[in-house]
């Protein structure tokens, strides 16, 4: 018998789940999907191929089937997590927008040729570069190194590279093989700047949905976990692969895994925090991919931000991702689409900078396309001044009937905070256009492009002998 949820637990005394929302539904809807996470968590249970974590859920109080590794978790002992989580004030909270130029392990495409080519040391260092130079990109981030000399040594290259060209790693810890020389190469790091290695870490493992946390994942976090490192976990979940068809199905599962993540690190860490990270997106019934610029990524995304707002949560909505193979009208719609729904929920939200094809794609001019987006977004997101000084009687007395306010003092003063001002957007009429050289977006971030490259100089946040004895360390695990 799963209890009736006691709404104070969970924030709506507090606060309305559908401010800033396209789409309605009643607290009874949010307290079904509720209802429904807990017998998830209470009935079907997640597995955990670790004895180890089986160990440690257990003693928070989760029922351990040790013979098909499988926790499941008492509703006394989800709702008290969920009481003890820090409460997100979403009324007075700022709002984010992370515009954040990633690499992956796909394509590099010519900003010149329009041709896709292989990710190499010199295309990621002039990425980097674009994205440092960009001022509405505010995060850069590397995953792997696909160009490195083998892939066991992955790990270690893509945390040399980041250090090197001033980027985020994603963090990944396989193969398990390597951790010893990882933890050799980050104590090395440290040492160069002066820092600990808890500070310089950064490590995570992906559950696999649905619900499991797969032999080696579980190894990869009880190896680095057991040596006093905060892994973190992530997970995705596929709306009719991974997870049920329906948004408020494949949200279900997704909360379930994210509580039981959650739940995972009480026991390890012992700190009771809930992760609303929404890496959510529907299959495609044709092809069995996993597009991100359909419009029901958006509609999952705005129902797992009400969530959050149930359960008092911080949320952060992975958003501005394409399908488009090319820089393109359907680029960007799909990066705008998506990320001005998630941006209405309320939540931080996401633009993958640069980024196409679900992440296989990493164009210079898609980047300067989404700086140029991420600026229009910034000024969307800023608060109203409904300050006297903002509305300016006086410059509409002084104006008067029939007048015209560029003139006046009060426009003067404000424009600049008031008025975005694009780059590439066209601000021109028609006749001044046919007039001039006739360019267009694309053509505008190809000379944007290229007047960065030649004034910034190259990247290296390395000096030669930290570059010299980090390649040691990775050189030394060579065979």
């Amino acid at each position: 018998m799963v209890s009736k949820p006691d709404l104070k637990y969970f924030g709506l005394k507090h606060s309305n789940p559908d401010t800033g929302l396209m789409k309605t539904s009643s607290n009874q809807d949010l307290s079904n999907i509720h209802r429904n996470v807990l017998r998830v968590l209470g009935e079907v249970g997640v597995k955990f191929e670790h004895p180890k974590l089986l160990e440690a859920v257990a003693g928070i109080g989760a029922e351990i089937d040790a013979k098909n590794q499988v926790a499941r978790f008492p509703t006394s002992v989800v709702e008290a997590f969920l009481a003890d989580c820090p409460k997100t004030d979403w009324e007075n909270r700022e709002q984010k927008l992370l515009v954040r130029a990633s690499t992956y392990t796909g394509r590099y495409l010519d900003p010149h040729t329009n041709i896709h080519g292989p990710l190499t040391t010199e295309n990621i260092e002039r990425y980097m570069r674009l994205a440092h130079a960009l001022p509405n990109i505010n995060a850069r981030f590397i995953t792997g190194c696909p160009w490195g000399p083998s892939s066991e040594l992955e790990p270690l290259y893509e945390r040399f590279y980041c250090w090197k060209f001033g980027a985020e790693p994603s963090a990944i810890l396989y193969p398990q093989d390597t951790a010893p020389r990882l933890l050799d190469l980050y104590q090395t790091y440290a040492r160069l700047k002066g820092k600990t290695v808890n500070e310089v870490f950064r490590g995570g493992v992906f559950m696999m949905s649905p619900l499991r946390m797969s032999a080696e994942e579980a190894t990869q976090f009880v190896w680095w976990w057991s040596r006093g490192f905060d892994v973190r976990i992530d997970h995705m979940t596929t709306a009719g692969l991974t997870g049920p068809v329906t948004p408020a199905g494949v949200v279900v599962v997704h909360l379930a895994e994210a509580i039981s993540i959650g739940l995972l690190r009480k026991a390890c860490y012992g700190t009771s925090e809930l992760d609303m990270l929404a890496m959510l997106a529907p299959v495609d019934m044709r092809t069995t991919t996993r597009p991100y610029g359909r419009p029901e990524m958006a509609t999952q995304n705005q129902l797992f931000a009400k969530m959050a707002r149930f359960y008092g949560a911080g949320c952060f909505l992975h958003a501005g991702v394409v399908d488009a193979h090319l820089p393109s009208n359907e680029s960007g719609v799909q990066k705008a689409v998506c990320t001005l729904a998630s941006l209405l929920t309320g939540a931080d939200t996401m633009i993958d900078a640069g980024g196409l094809s679900t992440c296989d794609g990493h164009s210079p001019i898609q980047m300067i396309f989404d700086n140029e987006l991420a600026g229009a977004l910034q000024s969307f997101l800023r608060p109203y001044d409904c300050s006297d000084d903002a509305i300016g009687f006086d410059a509409i007395a002084e104006t008067g009937p029939g007048g015209l306010f560029i003139f006046h003092d009060h426009t003067v003063e404000r424009f600049r905070e008031e008025i975005w001002e694009p780059a590439l957007w066209n601000r021109v009429s028609l006749e001044q256009w046919l007039s001039g050289e006739r360019k267009i977006d694309v053509d505008l971030a190809r000379e944007k492009y290229d007047a960065i490259m030649a004034s910034v100089p190259p990247l290296n946040d390395l000096s030669e002998q930290e570059e010299r004895e980090l390649l040691e360390v990775i050189g030394a695990s060579v065979g």
